[in-house]
């Protein structure tokens, strides 16, 4: 029984009786400095249990002062139990002397060998039954000695009182024995529940990532398709404007190409010049006093290209004017005036809109396109749509240009007709 109990105070890691006992959260109890030790012996923040292997950390090694009291308790229990075993022990190899001398002495008789005399004491001294005359011998003279009766009644009372001892103590240790095994039964039970709930804590865990997994991908794949979405719509748009780029290119090419034939080139000049005799000439207006300079030919069908070379100059008008009875009347120009900037004017409308230039052109490309009504003007330096415009053809239409006021003498450049 007390090998039992020691194996509950005994220190699974160093095999001996706890020393400052603490406790993990898993409730297993083990020296301070062995389990700080354990712990200080692994590479991370924190290690196994020895006994389940859970994971602890310095922060979770508590003091047990329940288990500490116990352990002294048992300790305490313990020294006495040694020091009671050693006097049962004594005691016990007293009367075995006893037992064998009387086994020497006459069995019938029961007295001395010596003197044969009935034996009715008993030396402590030599621990040993004796004769009155052996008392009165010099080898007993000095000894302690007493008659047997009062002999017998002290050492049945003491073995009674030894016995009583033995009794309680059993039954305390019967009782420790019983909560300490109680207890290791409780630690167990919660060590499982713990286990269990750490399982489903996990796999809580696990569904809410797998979930969260979920979410992310749907989320992912939702902005995805509209990214997706947007950039096939801006490509739409990209390839609408490529194929009206490309129409416009088609047209202008073709103009070009059917009027090739009403083009003369100069051999000291890179521009086409229109001949004196196809020019008509008429002033504007009496306000500006410019003069109008429109093309002999007219047209009511088709589509015709016109380039314009305006240089630096700062006041000038270019478009499209009606045909009638061998005069001109502006239809659409772009103009620009050294006083408003750049506009498109229609029908006679001298305030016209304003148009955002941001690029001066040093030439003016005219695109009338008679199946349409549609005007267009552009930066023929490098083909940019500058403005476009409907007009109205009930009559024909032919190229119109307005040099401009005179300013004087600032705006003397002529307007050369390069592409017709």
């Amino acid at each position: 029984m007390a090998t039992q109990l020691l194996d509950q105070i005994q220190c699974s890691v160093c095999l001996c009786e706890f020393t400052d006992p603490v406790c993990l959260p898993c409730e297993h109890i083990f020296c301070r400095r062995c389990i700080t030790g354990h712990l200080r012996s692994g590479l991370g923040q924190s290690a196994a249990c020895p006994e389940c292997r859970l994971t602890f950390t310095e922060s979770n090694i508590q003091t047990s002062r329940a288990v500490r009291n116990m352990v002294d308790a048992a300790k305490a229990h313990l020294t006495e139990h040694q020091a009671l075993k050693m006097k049962a022990d004594a005691l016990a190899t007293e009367l075995e002397g006893q037992h064998l001398e009387t086994h020497k002495l006459d069995s019938k008789t029961a007295e001395c060998s010596k003197h044969q005399e009935k034996l009715s004491y008993y030396c402590e001294t030599d621990q040993r039954l004796i004769c009155g005359s052996c008392k009165k011998d010099n080898q007993h003279k000095k000894h302690k000695v007493k008659p047997i009766k009062d002999v017998e009644k002290t050492k049945k009372k003491d073995l009674y009182g030894l016995l009583d001892f033995l009794s309680t103590e059993n039954t305390q240790l019967n009782d420790l024995i019983h909560k300490q095994t109680e207890e290791i039964k409780n630690i167990k039970e919660r060590s499982g529940l713990a286990s269990a709930q750490i399982s489903l804590q996990f796999e809580e865990l696990h569904q809410f990532l797998r979930r969260r997994e979920m979410e992310v991908k749907n989320q992912l794949e939702k902005e995805e398709k509209g990214t997706v979405r947007v950039a096939e719509e801006k490509l739409s748009v990209v390839e609408a404007l490529l194929r009206e780029g490309r129409e416009k290119q088609e047209m202008i090419q073709s103009a070009l190409d059917k009027d090739t034939d009403r083009f003369a080139r100069e051999k000291d000049s890179s521009h086409l010049k229109i001949s004196a005799n196809r020019v008509g000439l008429k002033k504007r207006s009496k306000k500006d006093r410019s003069l109008c300079v429109s093309t002999e030919g007219s047209f009511t069908s088709g589509q015709h290209y016109w380039e314009v070379e305006v240089g630096e100059k700062l006041d000038w008008e270019v478009g499209v004017g009606v045909c009638k009875s061998h005069n001109v009347t502006k239809d659409t120009t772009l103009a620009l005036s050294y006083s408003s900037g750049y506009r498109i004017s229609q029908h006679q409308d001298e305030q016209g809109r304003p148009v955002d230039v941001r690029v001066k052109p040093r030439k003016v490309g005219v695109y009338l396109d008679c199946e349409r009504n549609q005007v267009s003007f552009y930066n023929a330096d490098n083909m940019t749509l500058i403005g476009e415009s409907t007009c109205h053809f009930n009559l024909p239409h032919s190229l119109c240009l307005f040099p401009g006021a005179y300013l004087e003498g600032k705006n003397s450049d002529p307007l050369t007709l390069c592409w017709y």
